[in-house]
């Protein structure tokens, strides 16, 4: 029996002659055969139900892309190259399975095309084809109005806008929120209490409203540590456990 060590090497070596084969640059005779025989076959026979261009792919499969027809469907890959017998477009178009027939519906392939396509596989299922950059944007689902927003956009380092009350300015940040307040005659609204923002913070970090002593110590403790001092002692952690 084959040791298991021997036995995935093997495997790992077939598996990657067949990545190699998929993903290797075509000969010129491979491009033109793929040119004048495949691709149209491709396009006026399965392209319908199974392209990024026309926003369909049944069963998660799209075939005009090179690199959607190395990821295979739902069901995996649709094109084992250099295996006729293990590769499923090639049982699918010859009918051999009543559940797996395509085209479907009786549209079945001529001798020809069934012939061509089965010599493609057999010759490593070589795709010429370079994904351009319409179809790779329609690929990650986003169309140029999407990619667009300000969320999509490169991360720079805007300088924030000029505003008339700058004593309510503590960061870069408050500018931007006074500036649209202020272009709508708004003011903000006064400061929190001491009481008020140890409550919010508490509720945020832990869910649990503060206790009144540590409300009155914080309250009475005015240093700039008070806040981390009230929500880093024992008590407060030993509370979290």
């Amino acid at each position: 029996m084959m040791q298991r060590p021997l036995a995935i090497t093997i495997l790992a070596l077939s598996g990657a002659s067949v990545f190699a084969a998929a993903t290797a640059e075509p000969t010129k005779e491979q491009t033109e055969f793929f040119e004048s025989k495949i691709r149209p076959i491709l396009k006026e026979n399965c392209y319908k139900c199974h392209s990024v261009e026309e926003g369909k792919a049944k069963g998660d499969l799209t075939l005009d892309t090179k690199a959607g027809l190395l990821k295979g469907g739902e069901n995996g890959a649709v094109v084992v190259p250099g295996d006729v017998e293990k590769s499923p477009i090639i049982k699918a178009i010859t009918y051999l399975d009543k559940d797996l027939q395509m085209p479907p519906k009786g549209e079945k392939l001529t001798d020809q095309q069934i012939a061509d396509l089965t010599s493609w596989v057999k010759m490593g299922a070589p795709d010429p084809r370079k994904d351009d950059a319409k179809i790779a944007s329609k690929l990650t689902g986003l169309t140029d109005k999407a990619r667009s927003h300000w969320s999509f956009q490169p991360v720079t380092k805007p300088t924030p806008p000029t505003v008339q009350n700058r004593s309510w300015v503590y960061t870069p940040v408050d500018q931007f929120i006074l500036a649209k307040l202020e272009s709508q005659g708004m003011i903000p609204a006064g400061n929190a209490t001491r009481e008020a923002l140890l409550r919010r913070a508490s509720y945020d970090l832990t869910g649990l409203p503060p206790s009144p002593q540590e409300v009155q110590a914080f309250v009475a403790d005015t240093s700039p540590q008070a806040f981390t001092q009230s929500r880093g002692s024992p008590a407060r952690l030993a509370r979290l456990r």
